[in-house]
């Protein structure tokens, strides 16, 4: 995996931590905000 791959990755998932502590890991938001984070950095 290339270089910008990994960075996107781990943004990703920083996002997904910070979303799930924020919202709850079963909202529907959750998934939501982590959907727009992997529209916006694809």
């Amino acid at each position: 995996m290339n270089t910008q791959g990994e960075l996107v990755k781990y943004l990703i998932t920083i996002v997904s931590h910070f979303a799930g502590r924020l919202y709850g890991m079963r909202s529907h938001r959750y998934g939501d905000v982590i959907e727009g984070v992997r529209n916006l950095v694809s």
